[in-house]
């Protein structure tokens, strides 16, 4: 379900809890990124770049951009470190 800000009805926010491993990397993003790469090359571009979050975050945008993105690519990085 797409959600936004602004919408007329009320936005219900996917909540939930999971257990984190030091080197897990989590990926908040928009559709804006989601709509343009699948699940498996963000897996695959998070193995390849796993100690360099500042080349993950480019390879994602760069590659948002080349299969067409326009408008609102947003995403936060971050690794568990301890």
């Amino acid at each position: 379900m797409t959600q936004k800000v602004g919408s007329i009805l009320l936005i219900q926010p996917d909540t939930g809890c999971i257990d984190l491993n030091v080197g897990d990397i989590i990926l908040a993003c928009t559709d804006g990124l989601t709509d343009r790469i699948d699940n498996q090359r963000l897996l695959d571009y998070a193995i390849m770049y796993e100690e360099n979050l500042d080349a993950y975050a480019d390879k994602l945008l760069d590659r948002a951009l080349d299969c067409g993105g326009q408008d609102n690519i947003s995403f936060i990085l971050a690794k568990v470190i301890k």
